[in-house]
């Protein structure tokens, strides 16, 4: 599942909006491309990808309409394909970024025995290799999740959440079915196909660093800062339900508009013991990172009663576990940690999350952000093994008339 490498592909320059023929043709051997903000690759390229650059491939003209997005990787772009006049968007991986490529394009190669569309995951077209990048060509969506409500300043009712929840929903479910897992969910990697159309039309994007889930290793950090599950902050074993910790995440980014939980570890750790408690035993005593938040103190002394009682061995070490303090923290890691916003401190527990919208609602809309709320703490369980699956948070509900509900308007039905 390598793109294929052309020969003779060209990229041309030009006004995108002049005849054809007006167009600069600028063969492979004398063009570079421009794809990062680095001195080392602006040298030697002397090309820039802009708009009304055409790109061409064997048997494909790619036109180039704007810059839809950048990172370590390179760039996307938006394009229009000459043959059908479809818009697609093109990821573009600059030489240095090739191996990220070969490993995203192996994921789609995973991903093939799935029904795109029927499991809301974005479709791949094509790829292909021009002077050493390599060009990666999707179905072209409108806005990310971040940017609908970031740039939109739109917070959505549980009402519309709903259908995106069951379709990230599938999407995991069918990752699940095949072995694969994300490590990447965030609300960039989701986007609407179109914003304007209700309800809503999601799906998940960005397989560059997806792995087979068998292969995930205990100890290395995955996930977005903020969207990390506790079981990678402490170093144990991990599987795809990491991803539903960052699905429950991005859910209540919708809901109130705001993350989750802060980007500093430790202020992450932190909140997870407010709102959801220690976590057990067995996970501090087999993380390989639980030292790096917590540390052991001396049990107050137990009468013999209570010891008998809670079946406590006599020569068992009388330590317990606590969340180090931040100046605790600050001198083991040598990192500062930056306090939390105003709307952390105000959280005692996700049931606070309603207090963010404290406009008047209909019972039937207490009812529906309860269940919501329920859902949210099945989803963001401490425990991995206590965390809910995909096809059980499909099926979390008994509709008594399914044929006039459907699971999306069940989904936070009690």
């Amino acid at each position: 599942f390598e793109p294929r490498r052309q020969n003779f592909p060209k990229v041309l320059t030009g006004n995108p909006f002049t005849h054809p023929g007006s167009a600069t043709e600028v063969e492979s051997h004398d063009s570079g491309l421009n794809l990062t903000e680095s001195s080392e690759e602006t040298q030697s390229s002397n090309l820039v990808l802009e708009k009304g650059v055409k790109i061409i491939d064997q048997s494909n003209v790619y036109q180039i309409e704007e810059l839809r997005g950048y990172g370590a990787f390179g760039k996307v772009f938006k394009c229009r394909k000459e043959q059908t006049g479809e818009t697609v968007a093109v990821k573009v991986f600059n030489k240095i970024r090739r191996n990220s490529a070969r490993l995203e394009l192996r994921a789609y190669k995973e991903l093939s025995v799935l029904e795109s569309d029927k499991n809301n995951l974005i479709r791949f077209f094509d790829s292909f290799i021009y002077k050493d990048h390599t060009f990666l060509v999707f179905e072209h969506l409108d806005v990310n999740l971040n940017e609908l409500v970031k740039r939109h300043n739109k917070i959505l009712s549980v009402a519309e959440i709903r259908p995106i929840a069951e379709q990230l929903l599938v999407s995991l479910r069918a990752l699940k079915s095949i072995g694969l897992t994300h490590t990447d969910i965030k609300p960039d990697n989701m986007m609407l196909v179109h914003s304007d159309s209700k309800p809503f039309k999601v799906k998940l994007i960005d397989f560059g660093i997806a792995i087979k889930t068998a292969k995930i290793v205990s100890t290395s950090l995955m996930q977005p800062k903020g969207y990390r599950a506790p079981e990678v902050h402490l170093g144990l074993p991990r599987d795809e339900g990491i991803d539903m910790w960052g699905l429950g995440c991005v859910l209540v980014f919708l809901f109130i508009g705001s993350h989750l939980f802060p980007l500093n570890e430790y202020e992450s750790m932190r909140l997870i013991v407010k709102w959801m408690g220690l976590p057990v035993n067995s996970m501090l005593e087999n993380g390989v990172r639980a030292n790096r938040f917590f540390t052991q103190k001396e049990e107050k002394k137990m009468g013999r009663r209570i010891r008998r009682f809670l079946k406590l061995d006599k020569n068992r070490p009388k330590l317990m576990w606590r969340l180090k303090t931040k100046t605790e923290y600050e001198l083991d890691t040598k990192r500062h940690v930056y306090p939390a916003n105003k709307l952390h401190h105000h959280l005692k527990s996700l049931n606070d999350l309603v207090i963010m919208k404290p406009y008047f609602k209909s019972p039937t809309e207490r009812a529906d952000e309860n269940d919501f709320i329920n859902l949210l703490r099945k989803m963001l369980a401490l425990n991995p093994a206590d965390r809910i699956h995909p096809e059980d948070a499909l099926k979390c509900t008994k509709v008594s008339t399914p044929s006039t509900l459907t699971i999306s308007e069940a989904i936070f039905h009690r």
